[in-house]
């Protein structure tokens, strides 16, 4: 789609070291925005939320 509307790709899609299954785009719009677009399927938000969940109990005074 983004080749249609005639975006300059920068980064073509790839998979990315962040989360399970992350993976983004860079790219400019017909304007020269530069915009970069990520996904992060629900395997990936569970382990954002185990990693949120580790980083609040390293900080509980407990």
């Amino acid at each position: 789609m983004l080749k249609e509307i005639g975006a300059k790709i920068i980064f073509p899609a790839e998979p990315g070291p962040f989360w399970p299954g992350y993976y983004s785009v860079v790219f400019e719009d017909p304007d020269g925005t530069r915009l970069e677009m990520n996904y992060i399927p629900e395997e990936g938000w569970q382990a954002v939320a185990a990693a949120a969940d580790a980083i609040a109990k390293r900080k509980s005074p407990l």
